[in-house]
C-alpha cells in the first residue's frame, strides 16, 4: 500500500479534492486529504507518507524538511494569479497592488503586469520570515492591499492590510490529483519489480544481467553457487 497525503491549500477545497479522487482509481493506494497552513506542523508525521502534494510555503518546508517523500507541487498559475487580480480589482479599484508568491512559481509576471496594465508591485517569498518582511516592505511603500497565498493574508489581516488569498482553479485540483497518483502507482510498480527481482535470485543459481530498452546494464547481480554442485 502507498501513502498520499494531498494538502489542501485551504479547506474550502477539501470536497473538490475528494470528489476527484473518487473519480480514480486508487487499488493499493491510500489517500489522506488535509489542510495545513505554513509551515509548522508538529501535530502530524509526515514521513509515514510516500507521496506529498501541497502548494506555497506548506510545499517549500515539506520538499525541504522530507526529502524521502515524493513531492508533488499545486502549483499557483497564471489564471489564479488573473482571476484573483480581477477579483481585487473588483472589490477594491485599480489601486496598487502587491501581488505575493511562492519563489517556486514560475510564471511571466511581467507579461502578467503588461496586459493588466495595473500598478503592481511583485514579492517573493519561501516562508513566514520572508513574507513578514515583505509586508514590511509593502506598508513602508504604501501600497494599499495584496494577493498571496493563506500566509500571506493571515500576515496580511493581522496588520490590517487589505487583502485577497489565491483561489486554486479546478483544471489545477484534477493535474495534482492525477500526478500524485500516478506517481503512487509508479511507486507501486517499482516495489512489485523489486519484489520479483529478489524472488528470482532467491531461486535462481546463475547470475542475472538485465538491460534496458537502449541496450544499457540495468542490473547486474551475482548468485552464490555452492562448490558441490557438479559441473560439465
Amino acid at each position: 500500500m502507498t501513502d498520499v497525503l494531498l494538502v489542501v491549500p485551504y479547506e474550502e477545497l477539501q470536497e473538490q479534492f475528494e470528489a476527484c479522487v473518487a473519480q480514480q482509481d486508487t487499488q493499493n493506494i491510500h489517500v489522506e486529504i488535509c489542510h495545513l497552513r505554513g509551515s509548522r506542523f508538529a501535530d502530524i508525521d509526515l514521513d509515514q507518507y510516500h507521496v506529498i502534494a501541497a502548494r506555497g510555503i506548506t510545499g517549500y518546508s515539506i520538499r525541504e524538511n522530507h526529502p524521502k517523500v515524493a513531492f508533488v507541487e499545486i502549483a499557483v498559475t497564471s489564471d489564479d494569479i488573473l482571476n484573483t487580480m480581477a477579483k481585487a480589482v473588483e472589490l477594491f479599484g485599480r489601486q496598487r497592488m502587491a501581488v505575493v508568491l511562492p519563489d517556486s512559481v514560475r510564471c511571466n509576471m511581467e507579461q502578467i503586469i503588461q496586459l493588466s496594465g495595473l500598478d503592481i508591485e511583485v514579492f517573493y517569498i519561501h516562508d513566514e520570515e520572508d513574507a513578514a518582511h515583505t509586508m514590511d516592505a509593502v506598508e513602508r511603500e504604501g501600497i494599499r492591499y495584496a494577493i498571496g497565498g493563506l500566509t500571506v493574508y493571515d500576515e496580511c489581516c493581522r496588520r490590517g492590510i487589505t487583502a485577497l488569498p489565491f483561489e486554486t482553479a479546478s483544471a489545477t485540483v484534477h493535474r495534482t490529483v492525477d500526478i500524485a497518483l500516478e506517481t503512487a502507482r509508479s511507486i507501486n510498480r517499482a516495489r512489485v519489480k523489486s519484489h520479483l527481482m529478489r524472488t528470482i535470485l532467491d531461486y535462481h543459481q546463475d547470475g542475472v544481467l538485465a538491460c534496458d530498452p537502449k541496450g544499457y546494464i540495468s542490473l547486474l547481480a551475482a548468485v552464490h553457487i555452492d562448490s558441490r554442485r557438479n559441473h560439465t
